[in-house]
């Protein structure tokens, strides 16, 4: 998913988003009184991984038809599968659980070692 927020359309108007490498159209938004629209777009999933462009076409200001492109980046999906997650995770929770006791027995063993001293 992306968010798409444009200002300077023609109040009231409907906005057209494209998607291309192969033209593929992801939607229309309906634009405020105040020329602004936002509104949130899925990612085709046929959708090569790569550069691709984001096209929205509609009417400025003025009523003259524009459009408007930017460029995005999409990205593999990830593979992660839970028990690589897991195997992550539980390092790292160890990390922790030691940290947090570490410290405890350590003034512990002070405290010990300065009871038998004296």
């Amino acid at each position: 998913m992306f968010e798409v927020e444009m200002d300077g359309f023609n109040a009231n108007s409907q906005v057209e988003v494209w998607m291309y490498s192969t033209p593929q159209k992801l939607g229309e938004v309906g634009v405020d009184a105040l020329g602004s629209a936002k509104d949130r777009y899925a990612i085709p999933k046929q959708i090569d991984v790569g550069m691709h462009r984001v096209v929205l076409r509609g009417e400025n200001a003025q009523g003259k038809k524009i459009e408007v492109a930017f460029g995005m980046y999409v990205g593999a999906k990830s593979q992660t599968s839970t028990a690589a997650k897991v195997l992550i995770a539980i390092p790292i929770a160890l990390a922790i659980l030691a940290g947090l006791l570490l410290p405890t027995a350590l003034r512990r063993r002070r405290k010990e070692d300065a009871a038998a001293a004296a």
